[in-house]
């Protein structure tokens, strides 16, 4: 599956991803994703990465807390 262009937000959301798991070993949980980027609602963030998911930049592995996994290693 081809990858699709992000916006720039989702751009931004993925870097802070690679960012901490390269800094802390573990992807970021939805309640982090939110406090750093202002989204008060963990369904807010989720949209975000479900649609990032459909444009084959991440993979979402259910409904915990920290549950997006890359799908291309250059991010990381």
């Amino acid at each position: 599956m081809q990858q699709q262009e992000l916006t720039k937000r989702q751009q931004s959301i993925l870097r802070f991803i690679a960012r901490h798991i390269n800094k802390h070993g573990y992807q970021p949980s939805l309640r982090e994703l939110g406090a750093e980027f202002g989204i008060k609602n963990p369904n807010g963030v989720l949209c975000h990465l479900r649609s990032m998911e459909r444009k084959g930049h991440v993979s979402l592995l259910g409904s915990t807390a920290r549950a997006v996994q890359f799908k291309w290693k250059e991010y990381l």
